[in-house]
């Protein structure tokens, strides 16, 4: 059940997440949630990763 959660998130945004690992600084990357209106959980669980 969980794997087909990731997958899910992943199919779902994957547009988000290429945004991100093409993303050069991190005020860019910020901007890829903006710019594809994610949900701010999703962008939360991505900013605790990074540090």
């Amino acid at each position: 059940m969980v794997s087909l959660g990731v997958f899910g998130i992943q199919f779902a945004y994957r547009d988000y997440l290429d945004c991100r690992d093409s993303a050069v600084t991190q005020e860019s990357a910020h901007s890829c949630a903006q710019e594809y209106d994610v949900p701010a959980w999703l962008s939360n669980l991505y900013d605790v990763a990074d540090e």
